[in-house]
């Protein structure tokens, strides 16, 4: 079985071989942008079940698939409240080259932390506000910055 897995997923990402989440991403943007259009329309925090073509059942999991896509793949966030650490490995498509993301509010256990972050030019720039002091962990392109400062800005090539 992890023969087959292996195969299937050489390079780790979670995906069948030749499919890397950047490309999925930029052909999946405009759906995401459809959904986002409406949030909180009929149930605040929440995305219309039929969304965007038609209907409006809202669902509380229905905002899954916003969620996940753009906070776990796109920007990496992979909490570990348990450790009171958190782990970024941003994957930003190209279609948001040069424009700010941000995540505010983003709930690990007991803390939170507001996340911006940009990537231009294969650089990427980290703005966190971390007034809970959790243990941050940037990986971009084979390299490691780990801080738990209260503001933490950080640029990486």
């Amino acid at each position: 079985m992890d023969r087959l897995l292996g195969e299937m997923d050489p390079d780790g990402d979670g995906l069948p071989s030749g499919y890397g989440i950047i490309e999925i991403a930029g052909l999946n943007m405009e759906l995401l942008r459809r959904m986002n259009r409406s949030f909180s329309m009929a149930l605040p925090g929440s995305i219309c079940e039929m969304s965007p073509d038609y209907g409006c059942i809202a669902q509380a999991w229905t905002l899954y698939a916003l969620a996940v896509p753009v906070v776990m793949h796109l920007l990496g966030l992979q909490p570990e409240a348990h450790r009171r650490r958190i782990r970024l490995e941003p994957k930003v498509p190209a279609s948001w080259e040069g424009q700010w993301i941000r995540l505010r509010d983003a709930r690990v256990g007991d803390a939170s932390l507001d996340i911006a972050l940009r990537k231009e030019g294969g650089k990427v720039a980290v703005e966190i506000v971390n007034a809970s002091g959790l243990t941050v962990e940037l990986f971009w392109k084979g390299r490691t910055v780990t801080s738990d400062r209260s503001v933490i800005r950080i640029a990486i090539e």
